[in-house]
């Protein structure tokens, strides 16, 4: 439940001072609640134990009033291989945060070990890509990946006007979209978009 806002203590001599009424609360934008989770991967649990620890946390963002959730697009973990994308285990999180009518947000993180700089395995190991951007080379890798990402459905009414391809979610697909119709700041986009 949302809590009520709070009024200002200072309302009565502002009104005072100035003679005029101050209103107590400026008007809300929509309540947007969440909280990250640890994913039950990062925990290294077999791959069952690790959805129902999930599936967990997320009825626990439900029942402190939370609205939303992360989704983990960790790089090094679709991509363990170069060019091979398994989507499986952020499928899985989308679906059940959707099942639950949480909102989900895409955070990207953790390269894979192939795209690290040269020598950063030799001096720290393997599983280290949190802490290093890719290597120059990796950067169309890491946005390939993005085109190869599935699509979230959008059951918020405001965000389905983002899928502009009309596919019934919202990808990079939409996002090109939206780039090509786009000229440069405070240039008119072109009035065929």
């Amino acid at each position: 439940m949302r809590p009520a806002p709070r009024l200002f203590t200072a309302t009565a001599s502002i009104t005072a001072l100035f003679g005029a009424a101050v209103p107590a609360a400026a008007e809300s934008r929509p309540y947007i609640f969440g909280c990250g989770i640890t994913w039950g991967q990062w925990l290294q649990l077999a791959p069952q134990d690790a959805r129902e620890f999930d599936r967990r946390s997320m009825d626990r963002i439900l029942q402190m009033g939370g609205t939303n959730c992360p989704a983990n697009f960790a790089w090094g973990d679709i991509e363990r291989v170069r060019g091979v994308c398994d989507w499986s285990y952020v499928d899985h999180q989308v679906e059940e945060a959707l099942a639950r009518g949480l909102t989900v947000f895409a955070h990207s993180r953790l390269r894979p070990d192939w795209a690290l700089p040269q020598g950063i395995l030799d001096q720290y190991g393997p599983g280290i890509g949190y802490r290093f951007p890719p290597d120059e080379p990796y950067i169309p890798d890491f946005e390939n990946l993005f085109r190869t990402a599935p699509g979230v459905p959008q059951p918020d009414p405001a965000c389905r006007e983002a899928d502009l391809d009309r596919d019934h979610d919202v990808d990079a697909a939409d996002f090109g979209i939206l780039q090509r119709c786009l000229t440069g700041p405070g240039m008119p986009g072109s009035p065929d978009c």
